[in-house]
């Protein structure tokens, strides 16, 4: 199951993967202790559980999150990262999540793609998850405008909550 966490600032939009949160060390678990430890300004969260894609449009369920209780939530219960997998344009490496991983080139498999993390224990990882998945509040039913009516379009053609 996917799950994608949605969010806006003033500024700017964001949006990355729930299981990314639940492992220390990995870029959604910075940016989620980054917008709590750093920033003060209110961030209109959700969480779009992904059931399956239809012409090219992603269709799930929505809900509703405290952004604030999640990241303390996540800062107190995160899972540390045991193995990465590095992803080459021409092939992959497993690694140690404590090794230094470089943005560089790979002699043998070319430019870096991506970094994907994983737990030293998957299940405990599904447990945590499903845990979360208890927690939620599923949004009323209503059809897909009337969620992205509670933001506005700002200058920079991010989505802007109308409290703002």
């Amino acid at each position: 199951m996917l799950l994608i966490i949605v969010g806006n600032r003033k500024e700017c939009s964001f949006y990355y993967y729930s299981a990314g949160c639940n492992l220390k060390d990995t870029r959604e678990y910075n940016t989620v202790k980054f917008y709590i430890e750093q920033t003060s300004e209110p961030i209109v969260t959700f969480i779009i559980e992904v059931t399956g894609a239809c012409n090219c449009r992603v269709i799930g369920n929505t809900y509703s999150l405290n952004y604030v209780a999640y990241c303390t939530s996540v800062k107190d219960r995160a899972l540390d990262a045991a193995h990465v997998m590095v992803q080459y344009e021409n092939g992959t490496r497993f690694k140690d999540a404590n090794a230094n991983i470089s943005g560089y080139p790979d002699e043998e498999y070319g430019k870096l793609k991506s970094l994907t993390y994983y737990p030293s224990s998957q299940e405990e990882l599904i447990e945590l998850l499903n845990r979360e998945k208890q927690e939620r509040e599923l949004f009323p039913e209503r059809k897909p405008d009337a969620l992205l009516a509670m933001f506005k379009l700002n200058y920079k053609g991010d989505y802007r909550h109308e409290n703002y």
